[in-house]
């Protein structure tokens, strides 16, 4: 009875060895992407199809005028059924490009190149449409880094406080309370028991003093009250 449970485990473990290994299904709604990372690879594989099977991707351009390579490599690489097996990219305002085989290397290479100095979103659409052939394939997208460093920027100065010139005008005038002599105080008389006030006398207003004028001026004021 061991024997043939052992056998028989042998046996699933030879089935499961022997599969091919099934490829990561990528989203095919264009309303939920996939994130297409920086450098990050990804794979997957699209079934043939007249009408179009699709697989969808979005890159967060962060401007700066950084060249994004987008890049995709089919597997099997067929040339005669390149140009149905590609890639678009869209942005805001509808098509930005279509991708293009590049110059040099695998003519079933297909690769975009995008340029423009504000961030923005780019929605990927990788398309099959061959009649019956599914092919596995590869898209990465390089040259762009996540965010775009920012110039250290050097603070303003502080403003100065504004100057305040003084008013043009007359030269100031002395106040009166320099020119002449204080008022006199008033001198409060004390009272008798009977309410009669003893006669007191104010006290006298000092006097001005004049200056002695030089010859040939004109005559002061009067100094006496």
């Amino acid at each position: 009875m061991r024997v043939r449970y052992s056998a028989l485990m042998l046996m699933v473990l030879a089935i499961l060895i022997g599969l091919p290994a099934t490829a990561v299904a990528r989203s095919e709604d264009p309303n939920n992407p996939e994130a297409l990372l920086p450098g990050e690879e990804l794979t997957g594989t699209l079934p043939g199809s007249p009408a179009g099977s699709f697989a969808f991707f979005t890159v967060e351009y962060p401007g700066g005028d950084q060249e994004l390579v987008i890049r995709m490599t089919p597997r099997p690489a067929d040339p005669s059924v390149a140009q149905q097996i590609a890639f678009n990219v869209y942005g805001p305002d509808g098509l930005v490009g279509s991708s293009r085989v590049p110059s040099e290397g695998d003519p079933s290479v297909r690769e975009l190149r995008y340029t423009a100095s504000g961030p923005v979103r780019l929605l990927v659409q990788l398309y099959n449409y061959t009649l019956t052939t599914t092919i596995g394939y590869s898209i990465v997208a390089t040259g762009i880094s996540e965010h775009v460093p920012m110039p250290p920027t050097t603070p303003a100065p502080a403003p100065e406080a504004p100057v305040t010139l003084p008013e043009a005008g007359a030269p100031p005038v002395a106040p009166w309370s320099a020119l002449w002599p204080a008022p006199l105080t008033p001198t409060i008389c004390p009272t008798q028991a009977m309410g009669r006030a003893l006669r007191c006398r104010p006290p006298s207003r000092p006097t001005i003093r004049s200056w002695p004028m030089p010859s040939g001026s004109a005559s002061m004021p009067p100094t006496g009250v």
